[in-house]
């Protein structure tokens, strides 16, 4: 509980509307966001996407590790994959971002927003630790 308030005070002190408690609760999301005025929901929304495009490119900088042979070595009782597998490792792994939130550029589906909230959500639960 006192988690859940610590995070809606992170979200709010962002400037971005905070998650809804519950997944029977989405709708809340676009209430929240309605609630403001029209500029501060641009603001909202940018901030979003600026918070959002962070979290994806951490996402998509670890894939590309994983093509090379540190990101193995690292790694205790793993064998390293040649470079043709590393490669296809790493072009799934990409793949697998663009399914999951969406093509760049392109408007998400519902379930890519969700995944989008979620990816958000889980960026500044990894900050806040990292804060404390």
């Amino acid at each position: 509980m006192i988690q859940k308030i610590l995070i809606d005070i992170t979200y709010l002190d962002m400037g971005i509307v905070p998650p809804p408690s519950t997944h029977e609760d989405r709708n809340s999301y676009s209430k929240g966001l309605s609630s403001l005025a029209a500029i501060d929901q641009r603001k909202a929304r940018r901030k979003f996407r600026k918070i959002y495009k962070k979290a994806r490119i951490k996402r998509e900088r670890i894939a590309l590790k994983k093509g090379t042979r540190s990101w193995y070595n690292n790694k205790r009782s793993v064998v390293v994959p040649n470079k043709k597998q590393r490669d296809s490792i790493v072009n799934d792994e990409i793949l697998y971002l663009h399914r999951q939130f969406g093509e760049p550029g392109c408007p998400p589906t519902p379930n890519q927003k969700n995944a989008r909230r979620s990816l958000v959500y889980e960026h500044i639960l990894n900050s806040m630790a990292d804060n404390e």
